[in-house]
């Protein structure tokens, strides 16, 4: 999989393009069956990262020169607290006009809550003009389960999820070629409504944030090895020596699980039950679901 595009003529060439925040490496695992699927139908496709700044930053130069002959525009996002990532929010935002091009929102989720997720995506995709052609709702290992006792969603997407992608990769493409496509509403890809997803919405990512675990620190047990910064996906540690993290963290904690003195830590002991009391509250399907 390609991570940064190779210049202006490589977006000209295109039939989708994939772009996907994946701390955790589940969304770039949907991608990849995404991309896969596409491919199955002749697409020229590419996959892009979106975490960094610079990422980002590269890829909307380019779409900014050149989009004419992309078809298809895939966005995925982990859901974190209801909500899709920023980096992915920000991208979306600073796209240019998207008229024409059909859009399809991706999530992954570790099968708690799909949160407000795909309501925000889509609707933000409409604002940039694009045609809401079709979304995805897609099960994955939760991104704190190694701090539990056993994954949530272990091993998810897996091959089930990839046919179940594959299906809907296909029933979107047709229906985008025949011309049969009638744009979709956020609230046909939301699981939630009414005051529910209101209450969602509520604040936004940072407010979610809020309620994680926070992340500490015990500079006598750090050993400046720098690995923190190396594993951060959205490159928002910086070492002074000893680390510093950024206003743009949000929350992985792939810092924490890969500190080998243990001198990032974070505490997870009520996490585990506070989860599995909102899957047997919300009892969300736990299946990958395709809207189109």
């Amino acid at each position: 999989m390609t991570h940064a595009m190779g210049g202006k003529r490589r977006v000209n060439s295109l039939d989708a393009l994939v772009v996907f925040c994946s701390p955790k490496g589940a969304t770039r695992t949907a991608a990849e069956m995404i991309v896969k699927s596409l491919t199955s139908l002749s697409l020229v496709t590419e996959a892009v990262s979106i975490c960094k700044d610079e990422e980002r930053a590269s890829l909307l130069e380019l779409l900014h020169d050149s989009k004419k002959n992309i078809k298809f525009l895939f966005v995925g996002s982990p859901v974190y607290g209801f909500h899709p990532l920023p980096p992915v929010m920000d991208f979306i935002q600073r796209c240019p006009s998207l008229e024409g091009i059909h859009a399809v929102p991706f999530v992954t989720w570790g099968g708690v809550c799909s949160g407000s997720a795909l309501f925000e995506m889509g609707t933000a995709l409409l604002e940039k003009g694009a045609l809401l052609s079709g979304a995805m709702k897609i099960p994955a290992e939760h991104s704190m389960s190694w701090a539990f006792s056993k994954p949530f969603c272990g091993g998810r997407p897996n091959g089930e999820d990839a046919a179940r992608i594959k299906n809907g990769v296909q029933d979107i493409y047709e229906k985008a070629v025949t011309g049969s496509t009638s744009s979709l509403v956020p609230l046909d890809l939301s699981h939630y409504t009414g005051e529910t997803l209101s209450a969602m919405l509520e604040g936004g990512f940072e407010t979610s944030k809020a309620r994680f675990p926070k992340i500490g620190f015990d500079e006598t047990l750090c050993v400046k090895c720098g690995a923190c910064a190396e594993a951060c996906p959205l490159a928002c540690i910086t070492l002074s020596p000893h680390p510093v993290i950024g206003e743009a963290c949000v929350r992985c904690y792939n810092c924490v699980r890969v500190c080998p003195e243990g001198a990032l830590t974070a505490d997870f002991s009520r996490s585990e039950a506070i989860i599995l009391e909102r899957i047997e509250k919300l009892r969300e399907p736990q299946e990958t679901t395709i809207f189109s």
